[in-house]
């Protein structure tokens, strides 16, 4: 994932069919590295970000077995 900057810490619209809010944006294609740079704005590579859907599901403890019931085992006793 990449991160770009412009110089216009207020600039919020579209370039290159990424949308900037605050004069930053992140994108993923790495050809638009060479069009941004082009257009003189700060480049850099950043960690992928994980959104809450891909977060790793939180580890829940399986309920506890349950013992047989007590009629069962007095049944085969008969």
């Amino acid at each position: 994932m990449y991160k770009v900057k412009v110089d216009s810490k207020g600039f919020n619209g579209v370039r290159a069919g990424i949308r900037f809010q605050m004069g930053e944006a992140t994108f993923e294609d790495p050809k638009l590295v060479a069009v941004f740079k082009r257009l003189g704005y700060e480049v850099s590579e950043s960690a992928p970000k994980i959104l809450a859907k891909e977060k790793a599901p939180a580890t829940k403890k399986a309920p506890a077995k349950k013992a047989p019931a007590k009629k069962a085992a007095a049944k085969k006793e008969e």
